[in-house]
């Protein structure tokens, strides 16, 4: 194991949407030979599904460009084949030359572990290669494309043993064991090949047969292939004068070949398309008519039944675009006399690109947003029974207008009524908000822009590029701005740095592929790992100026940042032996320079945080004790500026009653800290603009801390507070209200109740305390600043990250002990100031950014969604959340009798489910006796938590 990798790293990394499926047109379905997983290509991205849940297994990433998205880009899958022991799986990557020239041109094989997806193997070839296939028993690849030498293009196969390939690593390839040219053209011309192994029982001497298909644009023929060891490739016989093939539809069962015939041919006065087929032995032959021309084709494992997809119809010189029509896909079934039509399928919008069977079933890929498709086909119109899809979605027609909105379609041409606006969104770059398109808003300018052009069509990404510069030399780089709108209203905007703003789960769409050069497989790290990217302002600024160049030359900050500097540490884990009730971990670690080491790293075990390291080492070793029934175990790693990509595993524990009676008991401490900041030092001063002094968060903070802590002596005792919370052995904590509650203040009582809780748990083991934070008062954030602020006590706008209480540092800290962790906010965005200084802090805002600190399980409640204010009730004097929820402590309704005290104890306990199901209950009722409008809390458990019971009486 290498200590760290090196101090200057060759590494390349460049953007990728993650949209839970291929952003690009899928150009191969197979299913693994166990049946279990389907394997789909697209882009340069390889992904293996659960068929049995339709859920993303893995990824296989091998290096690629930034342009890999586009139709041609480098790196892109041109086809894979799967081993037939399902251990292996070879992808044929392209690598293109100068435009319009071979001179570069290149293809790459990756060989992929599919159980791991750790790349074994590489190699590049010259030339093109178009189709690969690995025989029957697993022992050779054979591979077809074209070579050029001189003024001549020739159509070569060639077949190599698979052991060789292995063996040779990424040392180059290996000889091939056979080589033979087919057919030659012009050089300026062009030629497609395909080869198939024949699916049969192999015979000694008998040798391995393989069809190979050939067409350019006037002719096609189809070739049977002899191949032996020992003789290399024989042409066996030859079929020519097919008339122009699509060579990527050839499919072959045990008994018959089939390709299709490329474009449609005149038939009776109709257009239709044709298919080939003949069988191995040369004594059958015929033709399937269509009534489209067929784009792919796939044969059932036995043979019985054949899947062809088809073509968009083109209406003279009128493209059609996805969506625009329906395309069918058809099933046939194999009968003595040739081929049957069985069924047909109408699920999909544009060219079927790629089919397989599972089973039964058949499974198609083709427009709808590069949707999965899975239906069956024993029905004469076939029924879909599933469908793997994204989030992504193309667009219909996309404009600017001269209010800087986008304006868009996303619902089909053929889905649409008559009359109805083909543009039913927009999204505003200046107020970073999607809305609905009204009728009043369309207007005919809504085409022009004279700031903006949108060039990239038929995409799944709306590239913007500032109009006065877009027909200079910038249309071969990324577009000034970048627009993805998901299905599910989720949005993203990035400039050409990679600098980023996004709703609030859009940030997870999009990613970084790290290619670690040839001999590593590639990693996806998504925006979110990384800390130095989420910068609206910078988005605002390129939207005001129309360009990073403008906007820098204008004065405004954007840093250059080379992501590969920013690589987060890299988890690998070595060992994890289960030996009795105890786990033995070894995790190794690498990073690419010194300023990447990783200062911290953790682990969680169902969410919660249990052991943690600030020493960089290049391997980590740690016992752990087992909880019973599933322990899921994450390790992450932090170097300051990203975070890694979490580690799982999973074991199961010991199943005893009593470890688990302990483990969700009512013991251990309590450690609670109540802040609540109703005036503060610059209230009613220019520095705050319009922000007031609130009435009641010192009074919330007061009675939270009475409900867990407070005695019967306590001076700041509220009527009708309990006397003593004895779901805990004990409580230890801190109030800290208005001058009190100062920076300084919070975080050294909250770093003092953290080391207790350290303490406590070196010293015996438990997990089973439990932290307690509750915050109330306004919260903000600075313009240009992308952090979160509380506003506590001393807090200065000007000077806002050295006074102000971010919600980074709050999260570093309650987030990195061995306890669980509850957060209360009774904060909303009435932090809303003048003077455009400062926006405003939502409840539901700060939960996301506490619990993305540390990824760790935790009880988030907040007081208001993002669109609300947080009210207060006069009635009570205190806020309406902060009311609802010591209501729902107090109510006699969701006390229970404590499942585990004795029977002749009449104890009745509250878990955290029932507190946050008893606040929403209340909510309402409190907000109509205070006479405020209604607000709607965010009350969210993250992590898989064991049962925590928070009161007892």
């Amino acid at each position: 194991m290498k200590p760290a990798a090196p101090a200057d790293p060759v590494y390349q990394a460049f953007l990728k949407l993650d949209t839970g499926t291929h952003t690009g047109a899928i150009c191969q379905l197979a299913v693994t030979p166990d049946g279990t997983t389907l394997v789909s290509a697209g882009e340069c991205t390889i992904r293996l599904w659960d068929l049995e849940t339709l859920t993303l297994q893995r990824q296989l990433l091998g290096q690629a460009d930034e342009r890999s998205e586009e139709q041609y880009g480098n790196g892109n899958v041109a086809g894979f084949a799967l081993s037939p022991d399902g251990r292996f799986l070879v992808a044929l990557k392209d690598w293109f030359g100068q435009a319009g020239a071979d001179r570069g041109r290149r293809c790459e094989l990756q060989v992929f572990e599919l159980a791991t997806g750790n790349l074994r193997a590489a190699c590049m070839l010259p030339g093109t290669a178009s189709s690969l296939e690995i025989s029957p028993d697993g022992r050779y690849l054979a591979l077809a494309g074209t070579e050029r030498q001189a003024r001549t293009r020739h159509a070569v196969v060639e077949v190599f043993s698979f052991a060789d390939l292995l063996r040779a690593d990424f040392r180059g390839p290996p000889q091939p064991l056979g080589r033979l040219r087919l057919a030659k053209a012009p050089a300026k011309d062009t030629l497609w090949a395909a080869v198939r192994f024949v699916p049969e029982a192999l015979r000694r001497r008998r040798g391995y047969r393989l069809v190979v298909a050939v067409s350019d644009k006037a002719d096609g023929r189809l070739g049977w292939l002899r191949f032996e060891a020992k003789t290399g490739l024989v042409l066996q016989r030859e079929e020519c004068g097919l008339g122009p093939l699509s060579p990527a539809t050839l499919t072959l069962s045990h008994a018959h070949a089939v390709v299709a015939r490329a474009g449609v041919v005149r038939e009776g006065g109709r257009r239709v398309g044709q298919c080939w087929w003949r069988s191995h032995d040369d004594e059958r032959a015929g033709v399937i008519t269509t009534n489209a021309e067929p784009v792919s084709a796939a044969f059932s494992n036995g043979g019985c039944h054949l899947l062809l997809g088809f073509a968009q119809w083109i209406d003279g010189y009128a493209l059609k675009g996805p969506g625009d029509e329906t395309v069918a896909v058809n099933a046939y079934a194999t009968t003595g006399m040739g081929f049957a039509l069985q069924s047909s399928y109408f699920g999909h919008d544009n060219d079927i690109d790629a089919l397989c069977f599972v089973g039964g079933q058949a499974v198609s890929s083709g427009g709808d947003n590069h949707a999965i498709h899975f239906w069956d086909c024993s029905h004469r119109i076939g029924r879909q029974s599933g469908a793997i899809r994204g989030v992504g979605q193309s667009y219909c027609l996309p404009g600017v207008d001269s209010r800087e909105r986008v304006l868009f379609g996303t619902v089909p041409a053929r889905l649409l009524p008559k009359r109805q606006a083909v543009r039913q969104q927009c999204f505003d770059l200046r107020a970073m908000d999607l809305r609905t398109t009204e009728d009043r808003d369309l207007r005919a300018g809504d085409w022009e822009s004279k700031k903006w052009l949108i060039f990239d069509f038929g995409t799944q990404v709306l590239g913007l590029r500032y109009n006065p510069d877009a027909y200079d030399a910038e249309l071969d780089k990324a577009p000034d701005l970048s627009l993805f709108i998901a299905s599910n209203d989720e949005w993203l905007i990035w400039t050409r740095s990679g600098y980023y703003n996004a709703s609030k789960g859009g940030e997870r769409l999009m990613g970084y592929q790290v290619c670690r050069g040839p001999q590593q497989e590639a990693l996806f790290l998504p925006a979110d790992r990384f800390k130095a990217f989420y910068r609206p302002d910078i988005v605002q600024a390129v939207v005001r100026h129309g360009s990073e160049a403008r906007a820098r030359a204008a004065g405004v900050d954007i840093p250059v940042i080379d992501v590969t500097r920013l690589l987060p540490p890299y988890l690998e884990l070595l060992q994890a032996d289960v030996e009795g009730q105890e786990l033995l971990l070894r995790i190794a670690a690498s990073w690419t320079s010194a300023q990447a080491a990783p200062k911290r790293v953790w682990l969680l075990r169902n969410g919660r945080f249990v052991w943690s390291s600030n020493e960089a080492r290049p391997e980590y070793e740690l016992r752990l004790r087992l909880l019973p029934g599933r322990n899921v175990l994450t390790v992450l790693a932090d170097n300051g500026q990203s975070r890694s990509m979490p580690l799982t595993h999973e074991v199961e524990g010991p199943e005893h009653l009593a470890a688990l009676r302990e483990q969700t008991a009512s013991s251990g401490k309590l450690f609670l800290l109540a802040v609540g900041v109703s005036d503060f030092e610059v209230a009613g001063t220019e520095a705050a603009g319009r922000l007031k002094a609130l009435p009641y968060p010192h009074q919330d903070a007061i009675a939270v801390h009475n409900a867990f802590a407070a005695s019967r002596r306590s001076k700041r005792r509220l009527p009708g507070a309990p006397l003593r919370n004895k779901a805990f052995d004990a409580v230890e904590a801190a109030l800290l209200v208005n001058e009190e509650a100062s920076k300084a203040a919070i975080l050294r009582e909250l770093d003092r109740l953290c080391d207790a809780i350290r303490t406590r748990a070196e010293a015996d083991g438990a997990e089973r305390d439990v932290l307690f934070v509750f915050l109330a008062g306004h919260g903000t954030r600075f313009v240009g600043e992308p952090e979160l602020f509380f506003w506590n006590y001393d807090l200065h706008p000007a000077r806002m990250e050295e006074t102000g209480l971010s919600m980074v540092e709050l999260g570093e800290r309650i987030s990195a002990v061995p306890a669980e962790v509850v957060v209360v906010l009774d904060t909303c965005h009435s932090g809303m100031a003048g003077g455009n200084v400062m926006s405003g802090l939502n409840a539901e805002e700060i939960a996301r950014r506490l619990q993305a600190v540390n990824e760790r399980g935790m009880y988030v409640l907040s007081a208001a969604r993002s669109e609300e204010r947080a009210r207060d009730s006069h009635a009570d004097a205190q806020g309406v959340f902060t009311s609802a929820l010591l209501g729902a402590l107090y109510s006699e309704r969701f006390l229970v009798p404590d499942p585990l005290a004795p029977r002749a104890h009449r104890s009745r306990a509250i878990s955290m489910m029932s507190l946050m199901a008893g606040t929403q209950e209340l909510l309402p009722q409190v907000s109509a006796k205070a006479g405020t409008k209604p607000q709607t809390p965010v009350l969210r458990m993250y992590g898989d938590l064991l049962p925590l019971t928070i009161y007892k009486t």
